[in-house]
């Protein structure tokens, strides 16, 4: 998960909260909305219906969504912190995040300003500039990774994409599940036009799910981001349009063979 601007994030998010407001362009669409149903007691995800991706022909009754049969979203906790700050500060993850030093107390007091940055948007009917939540297995409450789409920009439709999985849960397909549950977001429902995100070069396995989902690759970002050590990388810059995220999911089961066990 590319982390640059995240402090930077955190400092605006405690500037949004402690203001409870932010900038809204009037739109006639109106989008990136969280259901006023949400359960914010239990920090679910909660719609009205419930659709299964990956198997679009299923649906059941209720108002949490579950994806894939058995992943539903929640929003970040405190007590999530000491699990993301453990994914993003392993050697390999150093290898490709400005991870050093995270501390678990930093992303706790974080995860609950959200929250509550969250709940007041949703309250207020608003839209907010950062959605991220945690991916949890309804069979095991196993926490499988959580994802970003931060940055975003209303008028031009824009996006930013970041993602990391549970160390151990790495290769074992929920990266490309977890890209699938963030492109609906993205442009099904919060409206985006145009979404991006940056992986490391040497990042084989991240590369590989943009790649498969079809996203085009518009360049490398030279020296771009600084990781442990003070090291410089460079970053591709991948990108997905609305129109080819529709053509994507008209041509899905031949494109994409989701793991049924995981």
């Amino acid at each position: 998960m590319n982390t640059k601007n995240f402090f930077k994030n955190i400092i605006l998010l405690v500037f949004l909260i402690a203001h409870y407001h932010c900038t809204e362009i009037t739109q006639e669409k109106n989008i990136g909305e969280i259901s006023p149903d949400s359960d914010f007691s239990s920090g679910i995800d909660d719609g009205n219906d419930v659709s299964i991706v990956g198997d679009l022909s299923k649906q059941k009754s209720g108002k949490q969504k579950v994806y894939f049969d058995h992943i539903v979203l929640d929003f970040p906790r405190a007590e999530y912190a000491k699990y993301d700050v453990a994914w993003l500060t392993t050697p390999k993850a150093l290898e490709f995040n400005a991870t050093e030093g995270m501390r678990v107390d930093v992303y706790e007091d974080f995860f609950e300003k959200y929250r509550a940055y969250i709940k007041n948007q949703n309250v207020k009917g608003k839209k907010a500039y950062m959605y991220m939540y945690f991916v949890k297995d309804i069979r095991t409450g196993k926490l499988l990774g959580d994802f970003q789409i931060d940055n975003i920009d209303y008028f031009s439709g824009e996006a930013t994409l970041r993602f990391v999985v549970a160390t151990d849960m790495e290769g074992k397909g929920y990266g490309t599940k977890m890209m699938r549950i963030m492109l609906e977001k993205a442009f099904d429902e919060i409206g985006c036009y145009r979404v991006i995100g940056t992986v490391a070069l040497d990042n084989i396995a991240s590369k590989r799910i943009f790649e498969k989902f079809g996203f085009k690759k518009e360049g490398i970002l030279r020296k771009y981001y600084i990781v442990k050590g003070g090291k410089r990388i460079d970053m591709i810059l991948f990108s997905m349009l609305k129109e080819e995220w529709e053509e994507f999911k008209k041509n899905e089961s031949s494109i994409i063979q989701y793991s049924p066990n995981n």
